[in-house]
This record gives structure tokens, C-alpha cells and sequence, in this order.
């Protein structure tokens, strides 16, 4: 967390062994067959914790840290740059996120990536 503050959102891989065991034990599981899941947003669903009582939530945590960034009007740094970037990718796969994308595209210059 000294060289990247993003780190303290982190989990542990015990966290991601608890979605494994929630999906395991959920007798309705095959409703979510072929779908990818987020550890935080099974988390949500099905409520435990990481090994320390936390519930990380990589989701939240980066929803804020790209509004401050785009409220600020760009990245202060090449880390949060990467944030930013990878950002885009996903909002840029998301059609109700295509105006979120297209400021970070603007903010970067990457407009060879506009949706």
C-alpha cells in the first residue's frame, strides 16, 4: 500500500475461496452457468466476509476513484492512468456506460478506442 494506495481495497484469496464455497453450496448455481462473477458482487449476494471481517468491494472503490479522476479532469499519475485505461475497457463493453467511456477515451486521447 506504500507504493500503490489502490492495494488496500485488496483481498485475500481466502475471500475468493469463500465465493467458490458460496457458488458451491447454492442449489440454484446453474442459473449463473457461463456467466462470470465478480468475487464483491458474489460477496453481495451471498454475504461473507474476508479473513479480517472486511468486505472488499473492488467495484465500489473504483467507481469512486474514476469520479474523482474524471471530476478532476484527468489522471495525476501513470498509476492512475492504468485505472483509467482499464476502465475504459470495460465501460466500453457496457452500453449504458458508453458516455463514461467516451470521457475517459477524451481525458487518455485514445480515440482509436472509441466505442
Amino acid at each position: 500500500m506504500k507504493i500503490d494506495r489502490h492495494f488496500a481495497e485488496s483481498e485475500t484469496p481466502w475471500y475468493v475461496g469463500r465465493a467458490v464455497a458460496a457458488l458451491a453450496a447454492d442449489p440454484n448455481v446453474s442459473l449463473k452457468s457461463g456467466r462470470v462473477f465478480a468475487s464483491w458482487t458474489l460477496a453481495r449476494e451471498y454475504g461473507f466476509k474476508d479473513r479480517d471481517g472486511r468486505q472488499p468491494d473492488w467495484g465500489r472503490y473504483i467507481d469512486g476513484v474514476v469520479g474523482e479522476i474524471l471530476e478532476r479532469g484527468g489522471p495525476k499519475d501513470a498509476g492512475e492512468g492504468f485505472l483509467l485505461l482499464v476502465r475504459y475497457f470495460w465501460a466500453h463493453m457496457q452500453p449504458e456506460m458508453h458516455d463514461e467511456a467516451r470521457r475517459i477515451a477524451d481525458l487518455l486521447d485514445i480515440h482509436f478506442l472509441r466505442p
